[in-house]
């Protein structure tokens, strides 16, 4: 089948785009809808008063300077401090923060026509529009632009990967594969997504379209093992505290940063052991946290943030809504799992979910997969409203027959 799939991709791409371009409609709604993701973008990040600095910009600020000046600092991943430094060469430190404020915007609303194309792969022309015009309002992509953390770059290099691979062109696989190892230096946990990406493509014999994928990962990985050893960067090292973390605390009552510090030497210097330990001996709170881990990425009721500034309601409403989008989501991906660019949307959000359940999440950390989520999401909203339009209907008629 995805054979078939791949004989008639070709004709798919090419009447898409022809009908994107004879067909003004379609390309004026979708200008709208980017304008109008652009406008809220500025909005969320310059007219509302809220701060664009937390705990961890100010690390990754520092392991920036790091490696302007030679001194790289292990710490967090490595490809958003190289971006910060990078725009800092450029700019300089007084105009850094504005810059990277713009960077988020640009890069976030490039997201939502890539999502339209992305989920014209497998959508016809209204759902994706509505895919795209989700991803343009949905409030959790709002509101990271604001902050200057990993999140919007990293999605960006991500969405980008996944559409180039989706297109028909086989050398485009090559920089995909490059862009979803970028994002892997961005956010560790999106590191499996294009090794998976590119077995799955083998997998379903695409082969060729599979290698220079994997071509693009290893030149990639040869690039950033180049920068270890010059030491322009050196490897992250907040994978074990993480892994402690997760078994320390439940993600329902909120992640305290410092229960670190409350293991061993020994623990610490073998996170992975610990953790393993910690499962084999408590079965049952290795098992509850990892639930409430589940439920903080996709419950319905997220916990109420931070002790001193917790979550108002409607904000805690409006995280809330990913547990509809999620339950769309997967509806669209069994029922349409034969299409390979439903599978290619759905591998990232399998490894962020397996990853944060093992580990600990939060509202944050669904960022990177939502426009792929949304892209699914809005192929199972039409089909849930034919179903329920359907019900609705029978038990209309059987009303007015019993009357």
């Amino acid at each position: 089948m995805y054979k078939k799939v791949q004989h008639m991709e070709n004709d798919i791409e090419k009447k898409a785009i022809f009908a994107l371009k004879a067909n003004d409609v379609t390309l004026r709604l979708l200008a709208i809808i980017v304008l109008i993701g652009f406008i809220l973008r500025i909005f969320y990040s310059f007219y509302l008063g809220l701060p664009w600095f937390s705990t961890d910009t100010f690390s990754y600020f520092e392991m920036a300077d790091g490696i302007l000046f030679g001194k790289p600092i292990s710490f967090f991943p490595n490809g958003y401090p190289l971006i910060v430094a990078g725009v800092k060469f450029f700019v300089g430190k007084e105009r850094l923060p504005l810059a990277l404020i713009i960077l988020n915007i640009l890069l976030s609303s490039a997201i939502i026509p890539m999502s339209f194309l992305i989920a014209k792969k497998f959508l016809n022309t209204n759902q994706s529009l509505f895919a795209a015009f989700l991803v343009a309002i949905w409030p959790n992509q709002l509101n990271y632009v604001r902050q200057l953390l990993s999140e919007v770059p990293s999605t960006f290099f991500l969405v980008f990967a996944v559409y180039l691979t989706s297109r028909t062109r086989q050398l485009f696989s090559v920089p995909a594969g490059a862009l979803f190892f970028f994002s892997g230096m961005i956010r560790s946990t999106i590191f499996p997504v294009g090794w998976l990406s590119s077995f799955f493509l083998f997998v379903i014999g695409w082969k060729k379209k599979a290698f220079l994928l994997t071509l693009g990962l290893v030149i990639s990985l040869f690039a950033s093992e180049a920068l270890y050893r010059s030491e322009v960067i050196r490897p992250p090292s907040n994978l074990g505290d993480n892994l402690l973390l997760s078994i320390s605390n439940s993600s329902e009552e909120g992640i305290d940063w410092a229960s670190v510090k409350k293991f061993s030497d020994h623990e610490r210097r073998a996170p992975y052991q610990s953790y393993i330990s910690f499962a084999i001996s408590k079965p049952t709170t290795f098992t509850r946290q990892r639930l409430s881990a589940f439920w903080e990425l996709w419950g319905p009721w997220p916990n109420s943030g931070d002790k001193d500034m917790p979550r108002p309601l409607m904000k805690r409403i409006l995280i809330g809504i990913r547990f509809a989008a999620f339950l769309l989501a997967l509806f669209s991906a069994i029922k349409l799992r034969s299409n390979p660019y439903v599978i290619l949307c759905s591998i990232p959000i399998v490894i962020i979910t397996a990853i944060h359940t093992a580990t600990f999440s939060g509202p944050r950390f669904t960022y990177t997969i939502e426009p792929l989520l949304l892209i699914l999401t809005a192929a199972g909203f039409q089909d849930t409203y034919r179903f329920f339009g359907n019900i609705s209907r029978k038990f209309s008629k059987r009303i007015w027959s019993i009357s």
